[in-house]
């Protein structure tokens, strides 16, 4: 199990997550007070099987322009691939819009 934090400014919560609803994979989404939650289930082939990998992406907004996203993902240790394809996304939504986007964590899990 993988845990990324990251930190995106200049985003506004409207912005950043319209913009994740649209360009994440197909994801339940759940917010509660200050807490955005999109909970992303994707299978992928994984030699002759197939592997669900399951991440919890966890927005908390500090400012009208300052966000954490912390990244919860049961890709296992060797393959994280649903982790590599959620952070690219995120990566690039950040770059088209010209918000700041800055890894502050990365660990795996026990």
């Amino acid at each position: 199990m993988y845990k990324v934090i990251l930190k995106i400014e200049g985003a506004s919560p409207t912005e950043l997550i319209g913009e994740l609803r649209s360009g994440l994979p197909p994801a339940f989404y759940h917010s509660s007070g200050d807490a955005h939650v999109f909970i992303i289930e994707k299978s992928y082939p994984v030699f002759l099987n197939i592997a669900y990998y399951m991440s919890l992406v966890i927005l908390e907004f500090s400012s009208a322009r300052r966000c954490r996203i912390r990244i919860v993902s049961d890709c296992g240790v060797v393959y994280p691939r649903l982790l590599n394809d959620i952070l690219e996304i995120i990566e690039r939504i950040c770059q088209s819009h010209g918000w700041q986007f800055e890894e502050l964590d990365h660990e795996v899990l026990k």
